[in-house]
């Protein structure tokens, strides 16, 4: 939180979504990057502009 850079020693590389735009940092015993899952219906909700009844 200090820094706004979550890379730290001994800990899995997280990189900024300009380097990878289609990654997440999936959290878990074995933490690391991964596909961003439903990419599809991410970026359609990201795109829409009507309204949410």
């Amino acid at each position: 939180m200090r820094t706004g850079d979550p890379n730290a020693s001994g800990l899995p590389g997280w990189p900024t979504v300009e380097q990878a735009p289609e990654q997440v940092m999936e959290f878990g015993e074995g933490s690391a990057p991964a596909p961003r899952p439903r990419s599809d219906a991410i970026d359609f909700w990201m795109d829409y502009d009507g309204p949410i009844l």
